[in-house]
């Protein structure tokens, strides 16, 4: 008893904080992800200015209570169903807008720990950006490099110190960082797309199939099954009545003067009649 309100409770609370939403469900909990990660990062750049690795003279705190709080408000967005009014409802572009920015605005005051960004923002965005299409993919991945170009920049100017061979390195690396991330998200959505036209193939396919069998096994004329299907259906009713050793009857009808008609009337008035009697046959009985 205790188990199964213990399982309860949890399933409870999970939907209060995911939603029970399944179509806003997935949203939440990447956008819950991306909301972790990246307090984490902020509790890291927080705690090297405690220990004096970086000398942001304070700043660190007001950018990790920004960064933070950007992806509160945007968690809270989709978890409250605001932002389906949004062209994009899971506001993924935006949650990597804000995240590519704090991690720049980082690297411009981290110091000697600004190699730590990268990483961070590496991880962030590979979990971000897996929804996202191919022009997007590429818009963020250019803005990212931009950014941090811009940011190693500031650098220099934040430490009062030239730019030099290390600043080269770190915007070197930044670049193969964000170009890696961005290849290998433009390769998993080549493998998607080209699953999704398999699938869709196979589906056509399949219908195809299934088409074909049904004109193979259909009177072109009366839309009844033909006797290629009937050798089947009666194989079938002989296993059954082996199997259960029950037995069958077999039941067969003729319309009565039907050559009378064709004699009088034509051939295509005899198509008509039984096309009509195949049509109220049908309605009559069972399949």
């Amino acid at each position: 008893v205790f188990a199964g309100k213990g399982v309860d409770f949890v399933r409870q609370g999970g939907e209060v904080l995911v939603s029970s939403h399944t179509a806003r469900r997935t949203s939440v909990a990447m956008a819950l992800l991306g909301l972790l990660l990246m307090t984490a990062s902020a509790g890291v750049i927080i705690f090297l200015d405690e220990v004096g690795v970086i000398q942001s003279g304070g700043f660190a705190r007001w950018w990790a209570t920004a960064s933070v709080g950007g992806m509160v408000v945007m968690t809270g967005l989709i978890r409250s169903g605001l932002s389906e009014r949004c062209p994009d409802p899971a506001l993924t572009v935006s949650q990597m807008v804000w995240t590519i920015t704090s991690g720049a605005v980082a690297y411009a005051f981290a110091g000697e720990a600004r190699g730590v960004v990268p990483s961070v923002l590496a991880m962030i965005l590979f979990f971000g950006i897996l929804g996202l299409n191919q022009g997007q993919v590429i818009a963020l991945g250019v803005f990212a490099m931009l950014a941090f170009s811009t940011a190693v920049l500031a650098s220099t100017q934040w430490g009062d110190f030239p730019l030099g061979f290390l600043d080269i390195a770190y915007l070197l690396m930044i670049l193969i960082v964000m170009g890696g991330t961005m290849a290998l998200n433009l390769r998993i959505l080549s493998v998607k797309r080209a699953r999704q036209q398999l699938r869709k193939e196979s589906l056509s396919l399949a219908l195809e199939v299934a088409k074909n069998r049904e004109i193979a096994l259909r009177d072109g004329l009366t839309g009844l099954l033909n006797r290629r299907a009937m050798m089947e259906i009666i194989g079938q009713e002989q296993r059954r009545n082996h199997r259960t050793k029950a037995s069958s009857v077999l039941a067969m009808l003729d319309l009565d003067h039907f050559k009378r008609i064709n004699d009088n009337y034509g051939h295509a008035a005899g198509d008509g009649v039984l096309q009509a009697f195949a049509a109220t046959a049908a309605s009559l009985v069972r399949e």
